[in-house]
C-alpha cells in the first residue's frame, strides 16, 4: 500500500517519539566519518534497490550513485 506524505503525517499519533536505534557497526566511533557516511550511503541505496519504492527514479538512482563514486574519489 502506498501511502504519500501528507497521509502517513496523519497516521502518527501525537506525541510518537521513534525509539532509540540500537547502535550499528557502522555507527562505530572508531571509523571515520566519511566512512560512515560511506557505509549508510550503500546501506540506503541496497535499501531502495532492494524494495524499489514507486517514487525512486532512474534520476534518484544517478543521483546516488554520483554520490557514491564522489565519496569513493575523496
Amino acid at each position: 500500500m502506498h501511502v504519500n506524505r501528507t497521509e502517513s503525517h496523519s497516521l502518527v499519533p501525537q506525541g510518537w517519539t521513534a525509539p532509540p536505534r540500537k547502535p550499528s557497526r557502522s555507527a562505530a566511533p572508531k571509523l571515520p566519518v566519511l566512512e560512515q557516511v560511506g557505509e549508510v550511503l550503500y546501506e540506503l541505496r541496497d535499501l531502495l534497490e532492494e524494495y524499489a519504492p514507486s517514487w525512486y527514479s532512474l534520476d534518484h538512482r544517478n543521483r546516488v550513485e554520483a554520490a557514491i563514486q564522489r565519496l569513493s574519489e575523496i
